[in-house]
């Protein structure tokens, strides 16, 4: 009984495991580090920390190439679209809602990086005239720092 027990359950084990390779096998390469529940740790919006209650609800959730971002009771949801050839590698995030005032869909355009404690910064502007940011410390951007949360 105990045998059979382990057994059924080493193949739902396994079962899983396969759908789970399957599902990141429809996945491109450069969005694998990316995927799952990130918390932000740190932000920051030209140079200034942005206030630490706000800071302790915010998460985004990478699955595929879809972002959600949540932050309080707010929900938004979008595309990423990263480039890891380049220097510094650059990373795009693109709303699912149009800005109400310009009917234009509203991106993100930024760098990443990820540090050797697993942790991910992302540099970037925000809006429809905005450049790419440089340099990881550049003052006008925004910047985030994540932290991967366990499941």
């Amino acid at each position: 009984m105990l045998t059979r027990l382990a057994m059924v359950g080493a193949g739902v084990w396994l079962l899983n495991f396969g759908l789970a390779a399957q599902e990141n096998k429809d996945i491109p390469k450069d969005l694998l580090p990316f995927q799952g529940v990130w918390k932000v740790t740190e932000a920051t919006r030209g140079g200034v920390a942005a206030p630490k209650e706000l800071v302790a609800e915010m998460k985004l959730q990478f699955e595929g190439s879809k972002v959600t971002v949540f932050e309080k009771t707010i929900t938004k949801d979008g595309q990423i679209i990263v480039d890891s050839q380049k220097d510094p590698a650059e990373i795009d995030l693109i709303s699912s809602e149009e800005d109400k005032t310009t009917g234009r869909v509203v991106k993100s355009l930024g760098i990443y990086q990820f540090d050797k404690d697993g942790k991910l910064i992302i540099v970037f502007q925000k809006g429809s005239d905005a450049a790419r940011p440089k340099t990881f410390d550049d003052k006008t951007a925004i910047r985030l720092v994540l932290e991967k949360m366990k499941k």
